[in-house]
């Protein structure tokens, strides 16, 4: 009977000793999430905030609801802070899937970088328009454009009951991409890697009126600042990290690259 009493002491000190580990463990390894913040600069007098100061959560969804009221109306500054995300070592073709889990993780979701390529990504067979052609996890491995990613974007929405659609957008101006961003909304844009001259192959996809090309060296990232005072735009990529760009040459890659770009807004 003493022995019997001495295990179940024994058992109970083990059950309590692990649930300590557990919640230590969680709380050490707990991943923070800095607050989004913008900066803007309009004729000389500069606004340096954090949007979670004047933000709005959706009780239902969790996401942040951005007011755009609240926003300079013609800055010529603009610097919206995301968390970045790197792609490898675990995707070193996964830049798309990357960009978008950047953007929606700025409206408020807690995605890793793993969460759109194995649940949300529409893969495509046929060709890289209609979803991501090969594989992320790979060199080489492949890729998608905004038709495909606006797709994979508005699945996850949808699925999540979310309050924001994605908008394939592209052929817009660069210029006119600001106006997203200075209303809190980074753009998800295509370009280079590096932003080197498009290295593009030979066949042909039509979508619309439009036709593409395969680039094998395209690149997606999001766009997250500019400034019309030192010309020059920032962008959050996945490959590289955060990286500022003078506007005119990534105007030049942008516009090889079809123009392709999406938008988050609210429904």
């Amino acid at each position: 009977m003493r022995k019997k009493t001495i295990l179940i002491i024994i058992a109970v000190l083990i059950v309590i000793c692990g649930g300590l580990f557990i919640f230590i463990h969680k709380k050490h390894n707990k991943k923070e999430t800095p607050p989004a913040k913008a900066y803007f600069e309009v004729n000389g007098l500069s606004f340096d905030f954090s949007i979670e100061s004047f933000a709005r959560a959706n009780e239902e969804t969790g996401e942040v609801e951005i007011p755009t009221v609240d926003f300079p109306e013609n800055p010529d500054k603009v610097e919206l802070t995301l968390e970045l995300i790197y792609q490898n070592p675990e995707y070193p073709a996964g830049c798309e899937a990357m960009a978008l889990t950047m953007l929606l993780n700025y409206f408020g979701y807690q995605l890793d970088k793993s969460e759109i390529i194995d649940n949300y990504l529409i893969y495509s067979d046929e060709n890289y328009l209609m979803g991501y052609k090969g594989r992320p996890d790979i060199t080489p491995g492949g890729g998608c454009y905004a038709p495909a990613l606006t797709n994979t974007a508005n699945r996850f929405l949808l699925q999540n009951n979310s309050s924001y659609k994605a908008i394939n957008i592209s052929g817009t101006e660069l210029n006119d991409l600001f106006s997203y961003v200075a209303k809190g909304y980074p753009v998800l844009v295509w370009t280079t890697v590096g932003l080197k001259p498009v290295n593009k192959a030979s066949y042909i996809y039509k979508y619309g009126d439009i036709d593409y090309t395969w680039v094998y060296n395209e690149d997606c990232v999001v766009l997250s600042g500019y400034s019309t005072v030192d010309n020059t735009i920032t962008v959050y990529d996945s490959i590289d990290g955060i990286m500022t760009y003078n506007t005119e040459e990534f105007r030049a890659v942008y516009d090889d690259m079809w123009k392709m770009s999406v938008v988050l807004e609210p429904k």
